[in-house]
Formats: structure tokens, sequence, C-alpha cells
């Protein structure tokens, strides 16, 4: 699969005073909600978001604007881990789990 270059300055600034705090693309879907609940399952998608860039080189979702990164956040339309074939399997299911959308059905925490 090929990737757009990044844009290094696309999230220099993206977080929205006010209105959402966080990285697009990093931060959970609820977090990218104005009203959204967030709990420590916030810091687990986050979490899985970083250890998908370790493992894969590349941020788990894409967007050429703040917008596009942020409606790909809430929706959680992260590019499949499977599309990296030299990710262990075990480490693919720990990525998922701790990318799903839904905070119940990501771990409970971080331990």
């Amino acid at each position: 699969m090929v990737f757009p270059a990044p844009d290094p300055n696309i999230l220099n600034h993206a977080t929205i005073n006010g209105r959402i705090k966080g990285s697009p693309g990093y931060m959970s879907p609820e977090q990218a909600v104005r009203d959204g609940v967030k709990d420590k399952r916030s810091d687990v998608y986050s979490l899985g978001a970083i250890l998908y860039t370790i493992f894969t080189g590349h941020s788990p979702i894409h967007g050429e604007t703040i917008d596009t990164l942020l409606e790909k956040t809430k929706n959680a339309q992260i590019i499949p881990i499977e599309e990296f074939l030299d990710v262990p399997k075990s480490i693919q299911a720990i990525i998922n789990k701790s990318l799903s959308k839904e905070p119940q059905g990501r771990y409970q925490s971080v331990k």
C-alpha cells in the first residue's frame, strides 16, 4: 500500500482549544467529539495508536487536512494493521483491541 507523504505541520497545531484536545489520528473517537465521555480507555486507544506507529512506521489514520483527520478519528477509520505483513499476529490482536471504536471493546486499563 502506498501512503501519502505526511505533512509535517498538520499535527503541530491540531489541538482545537475549547473544543477538542488531542492529536487527530492518535486520540480516541470519544476525544474527537465535543461532549465525548473520556476515561482511561481513551488512553488505551492512544497507546494502541502509538504502538501501531511503532510497529508499522505509519500513523493509523491518514488525512490531508485536520478536518479529514478528525472525521476519520471520530469514525475510527484505521488503516488495517493486517496490511503490514511483518507485524506479528499477537501484536496485531493487541493493537486492534486497543483501537476499538467503542471504549467497551478496548482493554479496560493499560495494566
